[in-house]
């Protein structure tokens, strides 16, 4: 029902599509907490640069994660795998909300359309939301990161903020039947730009599977 009424933002402008997005998200998220009984606990949002273009790179393990991002990041643009564009409405909301479409084969051609992309999201100032690990992953999973997120920090030169989340024990790639819970979910103090390849990658990594706050 929400996909219906926000249909007319479709045909005005980026931004009012980005607030219906927000918005349904925010629902999808209520909806889960309602029916489902899946309830969250954040902290750390207050960590999240004012303004600008940042980088907010995050834990992956249920479509859950990014409903609770777009809703609670602001003009938010989201990097998102090519074979979600054909789902019907989900695709073209995300795309015309100035979602970044990447192919997940990380070949050169692919990161600088991705590089090219977030250097306009730039230009507009709006976060860039991205799942470092390429995709979603299981509870207590913790693969290396993929080389899109390394590029962005590299090419931007903006603040990454991590984002912690543990959602695949309630709601797990693959789970048809959700579990009633607590999602945690921790924005951690932004990564400066300008650290090397070796220690942005380390700190990005341990933040990311991590609740604590950064010893480093």
């Amino acid at each position: 029902m929400l996909f219906f009424l926000g249909l007319p933002a479709l045909f005005i402008s980026t931004d009012r599509v980005n607030r219906a997005c927000a918005y349904w998200s925010r629902g999808v998220v209520k909806l889960a907490q309602f029916f489902i009984g899946i309830d969250y606990n954040v902290s750390g949002l207050d960590k999240l640069p004012k303004d600008g273009c940042y980088i907010v790179a995050s834990k992956h393990q249920s479509m859950w994660d990014t409903f609770f991002l777009v809703g609670h990041i602001p003009r938010s643009v989201v990097v998102f795998k090519q074979e979600l564009r054909f789902i019907p409405f989900f695709g073209t909301y995300i795309t015309r909300s100035g979602g970044i479409v990447v192919d997940r084969s990380e070949s050169t051609v692919a990161l600088r359309k991705l590089l090219r992309a977030a250097l306009r999201t730039k230009t507009e100032g709006r976060p860039i939301i991205i799942f470092p690990e390429g995709t979603r992953v299981a509870f207590g999973h913790t693969p290396p990161l993929k080389s899109g997120v390394v590029a962005l920090n590299k090419q931007l030169a903006v603040p990454t903020v991590p984002v912690f989340l543990d959602s695949g024990r309630l709601w797990g790639k693959g789970q048809f039947v959700k579990t009633p819970g607590r999602i945690r979910v921790v924005f951690h103090k932004p990564i400066p730009p300008g650290l090397s390849r070796k220690d942005y990658t380390s700190r990005l990594h341990r933040l990311i599977n991590s609740p604590d706050d950064d010893k480093a």
